[in-house]
């Protein structure tokens, strides 16, 4: 897959590099460009944002003719992925967490994905983001089942100067989440972030568990967490 990814935007880069295109031609290259990312497993949806983005940069762009233009081409494909990579509104987030702060409720954060695919360590990320941003957060261990979980949350938290709540090993996993929710509420912490135990698909006991997280505390937003290279599988999976 990303061998693929790659070769797309090198063919792209390589016709473009040394001469200036006309607008058939250029639109020609995007629609290639589209099929190469489609055939690659990225959404249709994404393919046409990138090329309609990538395909305005480079009416825009002045290339010099016979001269080797690689540097100012991958800038613009640069631009136009991480234009795409940050279309989330940071102001509708926070503006979310205002106002639930406002009624005296914590913003509940649900994570949910298979094992292994990072919903700790993300979860630590999104902790010291907000706490920079001047938010405090409380960590549930709502992970009773992977040995170990427990302990490496509360060394991230540590980390990031976050608050954990947990319970034993084999507790119920909605009951911790319900203890975090208690907490940030009893403590004006305005976010809650709750860890869950990997599952897939086909086990239905940690499904069971997230189904009934959800059902307990009612999380505002609920985030999967998931391998990068799942493609449009991902969704699937979600």
């Amino acid at each position: 897959m990303l061998e693929g990814l790659r070769n797309a935007f090198r063919e792209v880069i390589e016709e473009l590099k040394t001469r200036s295109l006309s607008e058939e031609e250029i639109q020609s290259y995007i629609e290639n460009f589209k099929l190469r990312l489609i055939s690659n497993d990225v959404a249709v949806e994404v393919a046409e944002k990138l090329g309609e983005e990538l395909s305005k940069r480079l009416r825009n762009l002045k290339l010099k003719r016979f001269k080797d233009e690689s540097d100012k081409i991958l800038e613009q494909f640069l631009l136009v992925i991480d234009s795409v990579l940050k279309e989330g509104d940071l102001n509708e987030f926070l503006r979310r967490i205002e106002e639930k702060r406002r009624v005296g409720e914590p913003f509940v954060i649900l994570f949910v994905g298979p094992n292994g695919s990072g919903k700790t360590t993300t979860i630590a990320k999104l902790a010291l983001f907000l706490r920079k941003l001047g938010y405090q957060s409380v960590i549930a261990a709502s992970d009773t089942f992977r040995a170990g979980a427990i302990e490496q949350l509360e060394k991230l938290a540590r980390l990031v100067g976050a608050r954990v709540i947990s319970q034993r090993y084999g507790a119920d996993p909605a009951a911790v989440a319900m203890d975090a929710v208690i907490s940030a509420r009893a403590n004006k912490i305005p976010v809650v972030l709750i860890d869950t135990a990997g599952r897939t698909e086909v086990n239905r006991n940690r499904l069971g568990e997230k189904r009934k997280i959800k059902r307990v505390v009612k999380p505002d937003p609920v985030i999967h967490v998931g391998d990068a290279l799942a493609g449009k599988a991902a969704v699937r999976k979600a």
